[in-house]
């Protein structure tokens, strides 16, 4: 009787392991694509702001230029 216990915990164990598994892979197929996104929207981010910092440069090397004294 005791051997029997023991082997539907062994079986019940892997059961739950398994479906652990299962889950953890089904979670994963779920988020892999907003994954990406987040990844996607955070180098857009990154180029904006160096878009960002560039014009600024640009803008104060012009400013630079100028002939009158109150823009330089």
């Amino acid at each position: 009787m005791q051997t029997w216990v023991l082997i539907s915990e062994i079986v019940r164990n892997l059961g739950l392991a398994l479906a652990a598994l299962v889950g953890a892979a089904l979670v994963w197929r779920k988020l892999k694509p907003e994954l990406t996104q987040t990844g996607s929207a955070a180098s857009q981010a990154e180029l904006a702001r160096r878009a960002y910092v560039t014009e600024l440069f640009n803008r104060a090397a012009g400013q630079l230029g100028d002939e009158r004294l109150e823009i330089r």
